[in-house]
């Protein structure tokens, strides 16, 4: 019921293997005892190819797949076993901003069927799409995404944001506010 998206998957970029058989890679834990995978989990990833844009691209070699493409494949490979939950570790590192934008999008779609997770450094590109941001500062903080401040948003982390909501003359006084409110 949990799956897990890495920042980037080490494997030998020549493996013998194709973004269909590594989205198939998802339900290795479901093989019958004969190791054949069933119908419905061939179709499953054929649909699931199609919703994340790569069918078009299922024969090739994963090592030949952009950064965006590759992120995608991997989301796919996630989402293939039809999980509750979505972890996922810097989904758009080493992306160009338009398969970043991309990925925020399919994202934001998904977190309507699905609870999704994600560690980002880059808080300024997904502050729109999320409910709640936990700040990991020797404890774990949690703030609705409109109480963050724009300089926590820009990567400058400081006291009145890890102390909570702050009054309109202290040191931000603009808020990112989440296209949800």
């Amino acid at each position: 019921k949990i799956a897990y998206v890495p920042q980037n998957l080490g494997f030998d970029k020549k493996f013998p293997i194709s973004v269909y058989e590594l989205v198939l890679s998802g339900l290795l834990y479901n093989l019958p005892f004969y190791g054949w995978y069933r119908k419905e989990d061939r179709l499953r990833a054929t649909e699931i190819l199609e919703k994340m844009g790569l069918a078009e691209l299922r024969d090739r070699s994963p090592g030949t797949l952009s950064g965006g493409q590759m992120q995608r494949a991997l989301i796919a490979r996630a989402l293939v076993s039809k999980p509750r939950l979505l972890l996922l570790d810097e989904p758009t590192a080493n992306v160009h901003v338009k398969a970043q934008a991309e990925i925020y999008t399919l994202l934001n779609s998904l977190s309507k069927e699905i609870t999704i997770a994600m560690v980002t450094h880059d808080l300024a590109a997904s502050i729109d799409m999320v409910d709640r941001v936990l700040c990991v500062q020797n404890k774990v903080t949690q703030f609705p995404a409109g109480e963050v401040c724009e300089h926590f948003a820009l990567g400058l982390y400081h006291a009145p944001l890890l102390a909570g909501p702050k009054p309109e003359d202290e040191c931000c006084h603009v808020q990112v506010k989440s296209k949800k409110e």
